[in-house]
């Protein structure tokens, strides 16, 4: 294996991995709506449902991200595809598609990026929600 293999093989992985990790998030991300609207079905509306409202609203934010990044991440591909099938006979147009993919490519890191991180502080909602809770519970059985 050349240099170039090599290259292209360690290119391909981390891509491979990093779909893995936006559908994992994605799945993740539903369960975790799932779980806080199932855990909460019998409890009275209060004030620290607002924290578990603001965690499902992160998350679904998160879901949201990771299928843009990932119909992006499609429309990268399919302008790849193109570039390479305009740049021998039509050059100029084969540079607008390079540029409009480029473009592509830093918007949609940021999608990766925002789904990652409204899912993780999705979670520190969902904590500080189930920390409320139990000092509701625990006022409630002092008193």
């Amino acid at each position: 294996m050349n240099k170039q293999e090599l290259k292209e093989a360690i290119a391909d992985e981390y891509r491979r991995i990093q779909l893995q990790y936006i559908n994992y998030l994605i799945a993740l991300s539903v369960t975790c709506i799932g779980f806080a609207v199932y855990n909460t079905r019998n409890e009275w509306l209060d004030y620290h449902h607002i924290f578990v409202g603001i965690a499902v609203i992160l998350w679904g934010y998160s879901v949201h991200n990771g299928f843009t990044y990932v119909r992006r991440y499609l429309t990268i591909l399919y302008g790849n595809k193109e570039y390479f099938e305009h740049i021998d006979t039509k050059p100029s147009l084969a540079d607008a598609i390079k540029e409009k993919v480029e473009k592509n490519v830093e918007t949609t890191k940021k999608y990766f990026n925002r789904q990652t991180y409204s899912f993780y502080v999705g979670i520190v909602f969902y904590i500080m929600y189930h920390i409320l809770s139990m000092y509701n519970e625990s006022v409630l059985i002092i008193n």
